[in-house]
């Protein structure tokens, strides 16, 4: 079978799917978002919407709202902003450059923005943000009717930044939601000091760290919360820059989350000599297997009967020549 592919006119940086896994969206260094529809037959993606010029330079990541509030996508860039972009269901839309509409634009950081994610929905419509500056930025929608007004409700620095504004290669790159409606909002993030941490908010609405998951070989390129599904521990995924990515075991001790075991693993583990960075991690719906994303290959992984993480499929992405 032949998948159609999306084309963008330069490098593209994130795939974002939507709650159904329907829809995706694809941002890229030409500034351009690209919304498609997934048929559900084929899984061929068909292009349904464009927003040009979304951004005034490369855009990094995207993150779809839970679809109770409507069609909502984030976008952040290295032009220092998130983005909030609004599905219009009228039928004179009809347009697919004119489908999505601009409902706020948010300009705290000074620095390139280089990740933003929805919160799960028992938390509100909220979104946080992590920037370059090392700070994370939360925000919440005053009213979900009209989705204009997003101001900042907590900020906190994770990581120390000096340097010029705007550089990309200091502070922040990733954070995730832990999504489980049982405990206070949680989020790990991880940056280019090598470290992912897991942070709380306090009662008084404070964020504070709660748990560090260790010093990586590189820079922590993606970090993913796994869905908890019942489960009496957490499973947390961190990538770096290097060919590695560990798999995180937290248990709560004394009302605490504390690190338990860390598994890693490389993608080139199979002897086939590749190469390259882990840039992405993922779970699935049911938080029991975790895609990684490389330099040349989309590998899945799942734990066995040992309790030991395995790849159980890998899937290149180079063209056959």
């Amino acid at each position: 079978m032949k998948y159609r592919s999306i084309v963008h006119g330069d490098m593209v940086h994130d795939i974002a799917f939507d709650f159904y896994g329907r829809r995706l969206a694809t941002c890229s260094s030409d500034q351009q978002i690209k919304v498609c529809d997934i048929d559900e037959e084929s899984g061929n993606p068909t292009e349904s919407s464009i927003i040009q010029n979304a951004h005034q330079a490369a855009i990094w990541r995207l993150s779809w709202a839970h679809p109770e509030f409507g069609q909502l996508i984030a976008s952040c860039s290295h032009d220092t902003s998130v983005h909030i972009w609004e599905e219009q269901e009228s039928v004179t839309m009809r347009d697919k450059e004119t489908r999505w509409q601009k409902k706020a634009q948010l300009s705290d950081s000074k620095c390139s923005v280089r990740d933003v994610k929805f919160a799960p929905r028992h938390l509100g419509l909220k979104l946080a943000s992590a920037s370059a500056d090392g700070f994370v930025r939360i925000y919440e929608a005053t009213d979900v009717f009209t989705l204009n007004y997003w101001p900042l409700q907590d900020s906190f620095q994770v990581e120390k930044v000096t340097g010029s504004d705007r550089d990309s290669d200091l502070g922040l790159r990733c954070l995730s939601w832990n999504d489980s409606p049982f405990e206070p909002a949680k989020l790990v993030i991880g940056g280019y000091s090598r470290r992912a941490a897991i942070w709380t908010c306090e009662t008084n609405g404070t964020w504070r760290m709660e748990c560090s998951l260790g010093e990586h070989n590189a820079a922590v390129s993606d970090v993913a919360w796994a869905p908890n599904m019942g489960r009496s521990y957490h499973l947390i995924a961190t990538a770096d820059t290097s060919s590695t990515f560990r798999i995180h075991t937290i248990k709560r001790e004394g009302g605490v989350l504390s690190l338990d075991s860390t598994q890693e693993l490389s993608v080139q583990e199979d002897g086939m000599g590749r190469q390259g960075s882990v840039w992405r991690v993922a779970w699935n719906a049911t938080g029991t297997v975790l895609s990684t994303s490389s330099d040349d290959a989309v590998d899945l992984w799942r734990r066995n009967f040992e309790g030991d993480w395995e790849r159980v499929q890998s899937m290149s992405t180079q063209a056959n020549t």
